[in-house]
């Protein structure tokens, strides 16, 4: 039948062929190519050279911080779209340094993303950065692909996450006017229908 063709259609799996290419819209190339302010933090003065290279030649305002306790100075002092963190450093530790970030943001409020930079490619290494409250983890020597494919998700999901915030803060506004315990149903009616007015 009709109905069944439908179903069939809509269930299967699409080919190679039918697999859409991600769209392009004024949100992705903003988020491509717009100047984002950066704090890059690393003590080896090789790597920082060649990772601010990197970043400053797309055009992103870059702050350097040489070890985790400038960098959680930093972080106090400007706001920063992403941070890059080496892990292994000298005077505070990029662990212990997310650490208190993420300690302050609980009082302040807001999330900036925090990538790790390690050449520590040892099992479990992953894990201890993400449970220190970093976002991502690029390995060194940095590679441009991997570093940009990183802003590129970690803004997008940071995009997501505030629309679903946003989204979740305006449904319960238009159901309180809705319903109201007082059995006022058709004054908070009328409210409901001037809400959406």
């Amino acid at each position: 039948s009709e109905l069944l063709d439908s179903l069939s259609y809509a269930l299967a799996k699409p080919s190679a062929r039918e697999i859409r290419p991600k769209l392009v819209t004024r949100h992705t190339l903003r988020v491509s190519h717009r100047q984002l302010h950066l704090l890059l933090v690393e003590d080896n003065p090789v790597n920082r050279k060649l990772a601010l290279r990197m970043l400053q030649k797309t055009g992103h305002q870059v702050d350097v911080a040489v070890d985790g306790k400038q960098a959680v100075s930093a972080s106090e002092k400007e706001s920063f779209d992403l941070i890059f963190m080496d892990v292994q450093m000298p005077v505070m530790d990029g662990l212990a340094a997310t650490s208190a970030i993420r300690e302050r943001e609980t009082i302040t409020g807001g999330h900036v993303p925090i990538v790790a930079m390690t050449a520590h490619a040892m099992k479990g290494d992953r894990e201890r950065c993400l449970a220190s409250g970093m976002d991502g983890y690029v390995s060194k020597p940095i590679n441009a692909t991997e570093l940009f494919e990183t802003i590129e998700r970690l803004l997008d999901d940071r995009l997501a996450s505030t629309v679903r915030t946003q989204t979740r803060n305006r449904i319960p506004i238009a159901e309180t006017n809705a319903f109201d315990q007082t059995g006022k149903g058709s004054v908070q009616a009328a409210s409901h229908e001037e809400a959406f007015a």
